[in-house]
Order: structure tokens, then C-alpha cells, then sequence
């Protein structure tokens, strides 16, 4: 009496596993850039708000204590919260006051830090720049800075920073705020500018 054993060679089950290794080593990768993209995601939604924030105040009438209506301007501000921004959510405190007067506060825990200011206060091109300040990857706090458009200041930046990995690199998506050439009295903002999205 013949005995029909059936099973897997030796060879057929390393080829499993090799199959498996591969499909592992490519869906992980992509699974984790996943995961950060969509912690990304909250950027661009709080800068639109910050964004039209930041042109609803450059809008508004602001009268001089002799009853002169003041130019229009933008409202600068630290980032927020404060401290160099981590791979994990903190809680919203504007301890500077700038984006509350702005109307303008995110609604829970964020992983990035929020901020407006001045061309001065970056270092190198514009869309790939290096941000000023004792702490890595913030804007220069200017408690109370009220920076008005004209042809030597002809625009402010709303930005978001954030570091997933805790490493020098910075995510960094902004966009510019100014005014109208033919009358400053009209506000336009940018479109959004992204570099090193996932670092």
C-alpha cells in the first residue's frame, strides 16, 4: 500500500518568505509615510483659518487716538503654542495674545506651531527658508507688532512648522499675505507653499 504524502519543500516555503520580506519592505515604508501625511493634513486647514484671520483684521477699521482712520496691517505674532514643535500633539495656549485678538485658535491638541511674520525675519529664499529664532523652527515673537503693507514691507507670512521625527529638519507650509500693488487698501494672500512635507 502506497502512502500519498502531501506537504511544502523547503524551498518552496523560503520563497514564501522571501515573498512575504519584500511586500513588507515596501508596504510598511509607504504605510508610515501614510500616517505622517495625514498628520500633515491639519496644516493647511489652520492656515486658511489663520489666513483669513489675518485679512479680516487687515480689513477692518482701526481709528488713532485723534480720530484718524490708521493704515491697514497685519497683525504679528510668536508661534504658537511655544516651544519647538515635536512628533507629538500639544495642547493650544496662546501665551502671546496676537492670535486670539486675530480671532483665531485651534479647536484641540495640534502637532504643529502657528505663527505670522515679517520677510525680515526669515534667512534665504522664501519657500525653502530657515526660520530666526533661539528656538528651532518658531517665528520671532513681536508681542504686539502691527506690520503695515507698503513698497518696502510688501508682505507678511502665516506659517506652520512641525518636526515628526525631532531631528533639524522642519516641515514647514506658509503662506504670504499683502496687499493689492494699485491700492493697499485691498488685501491678497497667497497660495500654499509646502516644503518638506514629511521631512
Amino acid at each position: 500500500m502506497k502512502l500519498n504524502k502531501k506537504g511544502f519543500t523547503l524551498i518552496e516555503l523560503m520563497i514564501v518568505v522571501a515573498i512575504i520580506g519584500i511586500l513588507a519592505a515596501v508596504a510598511v515604508p509607504a504605510f508610515l509615510n501614510y500616517i505622517t501625511r495625514s498628520k500633515t493634513s491639519e496644516a493647511p486647514n489652520l492656515l486658511k483659518t489663520l489666513t483669513e484671520s489675518e485679512v479680516g483684521f487687515y480689513s477692518r477699521p482701526r481709528y488713532l487716538t485723534d480720530g484718524t482712520q490708521d493704515q491697514p496691517c497685519y497683525l504679528i505674532s510668536g508661534s504658537q503654542p511655544t516651544g519647538a514643535p515635536t512628533g507629538t500633539k500639544t495642547t493650544w495656549l496662546d501665551s502671546v495674545g496676537n492670535l486670539n485678538a486675530l480671532g483665531f485658535a485651534a479647536g484641540a491638541q495640534v502637532f504643529f506651531n502657528y505663527g505670522v511674520g515679517s520677510a525680515t525675519q526669515f534667512v534665504g529664499t522664501v519657500g525653502n527658508w530657515t526660520i530666526e529664532s533661539a528656538s528651532a523652527g518658531n517665528v520671532v515673537a513681536v508681542t504686539g507688532d502691527c506690520t503695515i503693507t507698503t513698497a518696502a514691507t510688501p508682505w507678511v507670512y502665516a506659517i506652520a512648522t512641525g518636526n515628526f521625527d525631532n531631528d533639524s529638519t522642519y516641515s514647514k507650509f506658509y503662506r504670504s499675505l499683502g496687499a493689492n500693488t494699485n491700492d493697499l487698501n485691498v488685501p491678497q494672500a497667497g497660495g500654499l507653499v509646502i516644503g518638506n512635507e514629511l521631512e
